[in-house]
Order: structure tokens, then sequence, then C-alpha cells
């Protein structure tokens, strides 16, 4: 084992430095399949779009549990997370001087992705999830012969507190490994179950020969090999898989400007993608006494009026345009109508869009 000991500008090799990393699943996919195992939902999605945000160096004090990435984020020019106050100053200094106001500051970094994705859950504790997520993998290891990173994975908690287990693909094209691993499933957990309780470091609770490595270290705290058989014991079995999921959120072409034409039109592709029914009037006028409101879109049956408003400062972004929007909206709602508002920035944010149908 290498001794623990600072890098020098004379060090021969290149060490890898272990970053705090968490996934998010975004609500896109090409649709998938679900079944139960072990009293937990296990659910396939086929070309899932992913999130993967890097929040830079973790460190021990609660209170700044990371070190995020100094960044300049008008040229992308980054430094390490390790660099020296003084490096930072420079490069802060000169990146001003050269774009000619202040831009550097520490950032996450993030990166999406688009693979098939398998997810295991809700699980009570992230403690279940760190553990069931390694152990499965070293399981898919001893029966599928794969290495390390032919599956990759994170554990997503929901805003209800529910821990998810995501396990995905990394590799362009896909490696096949994860449909294998449904297939062979009883036999992966077997072999797991197999290799934890017979570890051969012989440890307590959790070591580099049985759960640890270099690159799940975020978790060692959490590991615990006789916690993990106990979770994998409950999950033997075969996966059935007999429940479809439709395809979620279709992606959109990215709007090319603010004009209300063109985001117009994309929010009526967006609702033939989504299967929602056209708005049957647009450029709606509702008199309001010798004044009047003209909705982008409405559904006058149903009394809805929506907006879709550009927010830059010509159009709906300056305070007194605001102010008088809310005004004939308000009126409006008084005629019975339903107002609805969503910025030409909301169209391409899923959660909104969510929201909105």
């Amino acid at each position: 084992m290498l001794p623990e000991q600072d890098i020098s500008d004379t060090e021969p090799y290149r060490r890898r430095i272990g970053f705090l990393l968490y996934g998010l699943p975004r609500g896109i996919h090409r649709g998938g399949r679900q079944g139960r195992i072990g009293g937990l939902e296990i659910r396939y999605l086929v070309q899932q779009k992913l999130r993967l945000v890097n929040l830079g160096e973790p460190q021990d004090d609660p209170r700044q549990p990371f070190t995020l990435f100094p960044l300049c984020p008008f040229c992308g020019e980054a430094r390490s997370t390790k660099a020296s106050q003084a490096e930072i100053e420079r490069f802060r200094e000169l990146h001003q001087e050269f774009h000619g106001e202040a831009c550097v500051d520490r950032f996450a970094l993030h990166i999406d992705l688009t693979s098939d994705a398998l997810h295991l859950g809700p699980l009570a504790s992230e403690e279940d999830a760190a553990n069931l997520f390694e152990s499965l993998r070293i399981g898919a290891r001893l029966v599928l012969d794969m290495s390390t990173s032919e599956l990759e994975g994170f554990i997503h908690t929901d805003e209800a507190g529910d821990h998810r287990v995501v396990i995905y693909d990394p590799m362009p094209g896909g490696s096949g490994f994860l449909p294998q691993l449904i297939e062979y499933w009883s036999l992966v957990v077997g072999r797991a179950i197999e290799a934890l309780r017979d570890c051969p470091g012989e440890c307590r609770r959790a070591c580099y020969a049985c759960l640890k490595s270099f690159v799940n270290q975020q978790h060692h705290e959490l590991f615990d090999r006789h916690r993990a058989v106990g979770s994998l014991t409950r999950l033997q079995g075969e996966v059935r898989l007999d429940h479809p999921i439709p395809a979620s959120a279709v992606e959109r072409p990215e709007e090319s400007a603010d004009a209300d034409s063109q985001a117009e039109e994309d929010f009526l592709d967006i609702c033939r993608r989504r299967g929602f029914p056209r708005p049957p009037a647009s450029q709606f006028r509702v008199d309001l006494d010798g004044d009047s409101t003209v909705a982008d879109y409405a559904w006058p049956d149903k009394k809805i009026l929506l907006y879709i408003d550009g927010l830059s400062e010509p159009i709906h972004g300056n305070p007194s345009q605001q102010r008088l929007d809310r005004m004939r909206r308000a009126r409006a709602e008084a005629r019975g109508y339903k107002v609805v508002d969503i910025p030409v920035q909301g169209l391409k944010d899923d959660i909104a869009l969510g929201v909105l149908f």
C-alpha cells in the first residue's frame, strides 16, 4: 500500500483526487418497464437523461463540506480545488483585467448524459442505498466478468426523503451489461452475498477487500457488509418487469431567441409531442370594459388563458409592463378566467413544464 503524503512538483506519477459526486435522474426517457422484487420497485428506463454534478473536493468541516472549483464563466478557464489562495487571487486579477469585470468565482461542474438506467427503491436510508448499490456491482463483476467501471450509478434522494439506487451504463452506445444484470439477477445477488459473507479481509464492517474502493470513498462511512447481506437476502429471486412505462418529455429543439412568436410555436410543438390537446384559440382577446388583455393561447370553453412571456427588458421584463400585465390578468380572473403564466425560459425547464401540464 502506498503511503499517504503530499504531492510535490517532482512527483513522477499522477494521482487521482476524490471528488464529491451526485447524480440527478431527469424526466426524459424513451419508456421502459417496471416491476417489484423484495418489496422494492424496480424500473428499467431506456435512454434516460441523467445529470452528474461534481461539487469538488470533500472537506471534514460540516459547515463547509466541499470546496468548489475556481472558474471563469466567461472563458471556461479553471484552477484546481487544491490551488493556493495566492494562485486563485492572481487568476481572479488576470481575468478581471482581461474581461473587464470581476468574473472568477467558485462553481460546481456538471455533465448531462443519456443512458439506459435501472432504478431500485425506495430505501429507508442513504446507508441502505449505498450498501445495496456497491453490493450489486460486486455481484455483477463476479457473474458478468466485467470491470469496475462498466456499470456506474448514484443514490437519488427525492423530495419525500426516499432513497433510490440508480445504475446506468456509462459506455456510449451501451456495453450490454445492464440488461444482463436483470437477466442474471438471481446469480448476481447470490454471488454478492457469498463475497460479502466471506470477505478475505475478515473486516468487521467494510474494507478494501470487499465494499470499499477509491471511487466510492464518499460513502466509506456508510458501508457495512452485514447490512448489505441483509438487504440482498430480501432481493433474492427472479426480476419480472411486467408493466410498461410510456416515454416521457421528448427533447425539444432549443429556442433561438426570446421572441414571443417563436416561443408560441415551440409551445405548440411541445403540446404535440406530449400528446396534450392543442389550444383551440390563439391571440385570444378578453374585453375588460374599455381595456383588454390578449392571451397567447386559450381554451375558451374552460375559461383558461395562457400567457408565454418573454422576460427581456423591452417585452415583459420591465417593471411598468409587469404591473400592467398583473392588473389586466387579475381583472380577467375576476371575470372567471383561470390565468396561467409561463416565461419563455420555462419552456426549457422540464419541472416547470411538468407542473404546467
